[in-house]
């Protein structure tokens, strides 16, 4: 059975109103005369492989907003035509292409971008989307001269964002500082920090997801919900980047950002304790401030962290083996914790969170289990093995099990199924529901700093074997008779 997408879709949005519930917009949302987007990073990895397909699709196939232009922005001084040649932007779709090549920190650089700009729009009346996708090393020389350059773009008719890729910072003191170092040259309602899984159809169908769950399943609380599992798996290594990676590890890398987001787009309700509905930003802040890292009875944290072995007689190589990674490595590519809410909605419902490189399958998979007849389920007739199950990555979907029924739920907005078309369309129409707050990327540091002074302070670092799924040693984190679940590509 399959539930139509009109009973998942979100309410549209009036013209001239912004989105902040992080609802998918409706195609008639607020326009504006152009967009370009001012990309730092241009030629780097994410770029290429996201951000640039992004754009070429917005441009080509659904725009709130047209033209679209591209302002690529990197080191190198190439000519704009050996630019497009070396994107594969061969100037046959729709989006407009220009380069500009300098140092992040010379004044120069950012004086050819405001002569770009107006050279292009000399009237004005169009958004532009500055976006960082830069190493965190040129963060600082971008935003303070982005500060002036988003003077101008203001006193010129025009409206401006300014987009930050992760890591935002490496803890919670660098966090907090890296935050003051950008607001003293960015306006906080210009600047929007980048978790492309909030971006996702799959994550935001969440919301909706609560409305059919009330009818069929019952609340998604502690009275239907036995545990939550959330298991997010690639099966590549450092692929080259060695060096970065092992100054991150996993916990840095995704379980403070991609993970702990749809931890909190899980557990956020959709209103408050007064029965006030809240903004989607404001009810994920609420689910973090109550979350944190379980402990054993021995006081430690419910961590568990691994490297990846070799493959006998084949190409991959240890994590300890790879290079540029350090020798002695203690850095980890394989984390999973046992976190509990303080939520009284949520009491004593444990969630799972698991992330590696080098295992089994490439997956992003929330499974949200239902209480059987052993957890004591309230519904009549509910077996143990109901589950709500999304999958983010591979062949998407939102699949309920309940009661002998397998109810898939639709998507609401294939034209917006890409995260990044997605994330250039919020940014555009002033959606801030798709960006994690300030307040949410600081609260998910102090989630899991504490797991990072212990590891810095010593314990085992389990050696799992490349193409499995991680550690036997990640059991540890389970309570009771739980066991992680084999996900499905």
């Amino acid at each position: 059975m399959t539930i139509s997408a009109s009973v998942l879709a979100p309410p549209a949005v009036p013209t001239g109103a912004p989105a902040r519930d992080g609802g998918a917009a409706a195609p008639t949302a607020p326009a504006c005369a152009a967009l370009t987007v001012v990309l730092f990073g241009v030629t780097g990895d994410l770029a290429r492989r996201k951000l640039l397909p992004a754009l070429t699709r917005l441009a080509d196939g659904y725009a709130p907003v047209t033209p679209v232009r591209l302002l690529g922005v990197g080191r190198s001084e190439i000519p704009v035509d050996a630019f497009r040649a070396a994107a594969g932007l061969d100037g046959t779709g729709a989006l407009e292409v220009d380069y500009v090549g300098g140092g992040y920190g010379d004044a120069a650089t950012y004086e050819r971008i405001r002569r770009r700009l107006v050279a292009a729009r000399p009237g004005g009346g169009e958004v532009v989307v500055f976006y960082v996708a830069t190493p965190p090393e040129a963060f600082e020389a971008i935003v303070e001269n982005l500060g002036r350059l988003c003077d101008h773009v203001r006193g010129a008719g025009r409206q401006c964002r300014v987009l930050i890729e992760k890591p935002f910072g490496e803890d919670l003191t660098s966090a907090r500082e890296l935050l003051a170092h950008v607001t003293r040259s960015i306006r906080s309602d210009e600047l929007l920090l980048v978790d492309h899984y909030l971006a996702k159809p799959e994550v935001r169908q969440l919301e909706r997801l609560r409305i059919v769950s009330d009818r069929l399943a019952g609340r998604l609380d502690r009275s239907s919900v036995a545990h939550v599992q959330i298991t997010i798996a690639e099966t590549l290594g450092v692929d080259g980047r060695g060096g970065f990676y092992d100054r991150v590890g996993a916990l840095r890398d995704v379980i403070q950002n991609h993970g702990l987001q749809l931890c909190a787009a899980v557990l956020s309700a959709r209103r408050d304790v007064s029965g006030r509905a809240t903004s989607w930003p404001d009810r994920r802040l609420r689910a973090l401030e109550q979350l944190s890292v379980d402990t054993r009875p021995d006081g430690t944290h419910a961590a568990v962290r691994g490297q990846y072995g070799p493959v006998p007689g084949s190409f991959v190589r240890a994590y300890a083996d790879e290079s540029g990674v350090a020798d002695g490595t203690r850095t980890e590519t394989f984390a999973a914790l046992r976190l509990r809410s303080s939520d009284p909605r949520w009491a004593g419902v444990p969630v799972y969170l698991r992330t590696g490189k080098r295992l089994a399958q490439a997956v992003c998979d929330i499974r949200i289990q239902l209480r059987g007849a052993a957890d004591g389920a309230t519904r009549p007739g509910r077996a143990e093995g109901d589950v709500i199950h999304v999958s983010i990555k591979g062949d998407p979907f939102v699949r309920m099990v309940t009661g002998g029924r397998t109810l898939d739920l639709a998507s609401a907005d294939p034209a917006l199924a890409q995260d990044y078309v997605h994330i250039f369309h919020s940014a555009t129409v002033g959606e801030r529901g798709t960006f994690p707050d300030h307040g949410e990327m600081l609260r998910s540091w102090e989630i899991v700093e504490p797991v990072i002074r212990e590891w810095e302070g010593g314990g085992p670092v389990a050696v799992y074997p490349a193409g499995s799924w991680g550690p036997e040693e990640a059991g540890l984190v389970m309570a009771g008779s739980h066991v992680w679940s084999r996900p499905r590509a």
